[in-house]
Parts: structure tokens; sequence; C-alpha cells
């Protein structure tokens, strides 16, 4: 599902501090990345990082996990 930055719940991306974008609730709970990539940066923190395509784009995900759910991996 597709959410507007509006109603991102993280003020920075809501108020569009980082550029244009949208919030992306998956259906299936699975988050893979848009484009074949690269990664471009790592915060110190290492809570985020940015994504660069080979157009140039740049893509800074975050990820939001609900309280008690268990992460999962892909092989």
């Amino acid at each position: 599902m597709v959410i507007p930055s509006e109603e991102i719940p993280d003020e920075t991306f809501a108020a569009g501090v980082l550029g244009q974008g949208v919030g992306i609730r998956p259906e299936t709970g699975i988050v893979v990345a848009p484009f074949d990539g690269e990664i471009s940066s790592v915060t110190d923190t290492k809570h985020a990082v940015g994504i660069s395509a080979p157009n140039g784009m740049e893509l800074h995900p975050r990820c939001r996990f609900r309280p008690g759910a268990a992460p999962q991996s892909i092989p």
C-alpha cells in the first residue's frame, strides 16, 4: 500500500526534508529494493542507508517495525 508522504509517521520524511517520497506498507511483509543499485551511504547509527540507482536516483529507505514482530530474512 502506498502512503502519501505527509502521512508517514516520521517528521523528517513527512516534511519532505530529504526530497519527495512516499511511504510503502508491504502487503506481504517482505521488502525488496525497487531497482538494482549500490549502497552509497550508511548512517553512523546504522539505522538508515542510501541506495544509488544506475540512473543517478537516490533512495533513502527507512524501515519501521511493529513492536514484537520477528525479523525475517530471505535466503
